[in-house]
């Protein structure tokens, strides 16, 4: 049970890291000048979305039995 808490905590982390990462990108004061910059900035969204959608995953297999 300790691993799981610890397992869900670092999805959360990571997770949210990635979250932090595609919106500052998104949202920085520069405009993306060369497509290099806005295909790292996609990369890091589309990362960041699959890393969501497994973290939803991983609560959904782990959160039930630890309520139990």
């Amino acid at each position: 049970m300790f691993w799981r808490m610890i397992a869900i905590a670092f999805v959360f982390l990571a997770g949210g890291t990635l979250m932090a990462l595609s919106t500052h990108l998104f949202r920085s004061q520069y405009p993306y000048r060369t497509l290099a910059q806005r295909r790292a900035a996609l990369i890091v969204a589309g990362v960041s979305l699959v890393v969501v959608l497994l973290m939803l995953g991983v609560l959904a297999i782990l959160v039930p039995p630890v309520l139990h």
